[in-house]
């Protein structure tokens, strides 16, 4: 989100604004998220009580990411793939152990 934050951090005598590029709303603060979760781009929320300050919010640009997850099909063949290494490793290692090597001269 980009977002314009408007606090009045002084009540009654002067407003500042600050912008905020590039948040994820794991970086907002649960009540700040829910106010722009409700927002499209372009619009401005409602006073919000924050602290001793009312903020106003705008909503200047929203991207939604997709995270890169592999299908359920690939999981299960990595977690196959996974058992079977482990199994051939097993055997491998009881053929050494059991192996039994003669001699001759």
């Amino acid at each position: 989100f980009n977002a314009c934050a408007l606090p009045n951090t002084e009540p009654y005598t002067r407003m500042t604004t600050r912008q905020y590029q590039n948040l994820t709303m794991g970086e907002l603060s649960p009540l700040i998220a829910a106010t722009l979760k409700g927002l499209e781009v372009g619009e401005v929320s409602d006073a919000v009580a924050l602290n001793d300050a009312f903020i106003v919010l705008g909503l200047c640009q929203k991207t939604e990411k997709t995270a890169n997850l592999p299908s359920t099909g690939e999981i299960k063949n990595r977690i196959g793939n996974q058992r079977l290494e482990i199994l051939a490793n097993r055997y491998l290692r009881d053929l050494r152990n059991a192996a039994f090597i003669d001699i001759r001269q």
